[in-house]
């Protein structure tokens, strides 16, 4: 999967960002927003609008006990210094009460972009399908 390409004007934003601390201390390099699918730098306030919209959610599927769901994470979880932002999450869950906990329950995969997220959501609900047959 090629580096998401962020335009000049992202860029300067996340050099500034990145110099920058808010008030309760969190460095802002860490914070996007989702632009045409696509993660976008931008300052601690936009990504609390874009956390409280449902724009977060990708997309979830409820089946036989388990949930998939796989959501815009807003946040920069590669910590290594490559450039290419993981802000999408898919995981797997069980529902309700159970006397097993299941292998797969809290299962997770990342991603860099919304298409490979999507990808991830779909594996996600083949193991779960193909772990239900056994």
């Amino acid at each position: 999967m090629p580096p998401v390409r962020l335009t000049k004007q992202e860029k300067r934003v996340l050099k500034k960002e990145r110099e920058r601390v808010d008030d309760i201390g969190i460095n802002q390099k860490l914070f996007f927003r989702l632009k045409h699918r696509k993660p976008a730098p931008c300052l601690f306030t936009q990504y609390t609008k874009c956390q409280m919209s449902k724009k977060k959610f990708i997309r979830r599927t409820y089946f036989d006990g388990f949930w998939v769901s796989t959501v815009f994470l807003g946040i920069d979880h590669n910590h290594f210094e490559d450039n290419n932002p993981i802000t999408f999450e898919t995981m797997i869950f069980q529902q309700g009460e159970h006397d097993i906990h299941h292998h797969l329950d809290q299962t997770q995969l990342r991603a860099h972009s919304h298409r490979e997220a999507l990808n991830n959501h779909w594996k996600c609900v083949a193991m779960v399908k193909e772990a239900l047959k056994a």
